[in-house]
């Protein structure tokens, strides 16, 4: 084998080699995001608060002068965000479930009212008698010859 040929051989194998670790990488980064993508929303969703939040807490940081101090207050008030409406609002269906169960036992019989009437349904109207007056005139210099067939 020459010194050339060799080189080429070389050269394929490298080809080879790169191309499956490419391959490999490529279906490594596929199947991460896919087992991921439940939880990506969620990790934006939490960047974002971390973001808009961080301003606040370097503010606390520094009244507090303890980091450890001011990230334990900013979790507990943002947990206080969160579940002080979620309390309330389950408070305010709890309260409320007398209504909520004539709502939904009425619902079987309920219907839908019909719709008051708007400028756009006469506007139709008019343009529905419009265009049909020709039929009504063929209908009604049609119907002595119809009747007599």
């Amino acid at each position: 084998m020459t010194e050339r040929e060799l080189a080429v051989t070389v050269a394929r194998r490298d080809l080879t080699r790169t191309l499956l670790a490419v391959t490999l990488l490529a279906v490594l980064m596929g199947a991460s995001f896919w087992i991921l993508r439940p939880f990506l929303f969620a990790t934006v969703w939490a960047m974002t608060i971390v973001v808009a939040t961080w301003p606040l807490m370097l503010a606390v940081q520094a009244r507090l002068r303890r980091r450890a101090l001011a990230v334990t207050l900013m979790s507990l008030c943002m947990l206080l965000v969160l579940f002080v409406p979620l309390l309330l609002a389950i408070q305010t269906v709890v309260a409320n479930t007398d209504t909520i169960m004539r709502w939904v036992r009425a619902l079987p019989t309920a219907t839908i009212p019909a719709s008051a009437p708007t400028p756009a349904d006469s506007c139709f109207e008019a343009s529905t008698r419009h265009a049909l007056a020709p039929v009504a005139a063929l209908r009604r210099t049609s119907v002595p010859f119809l009747a007599a067939a």
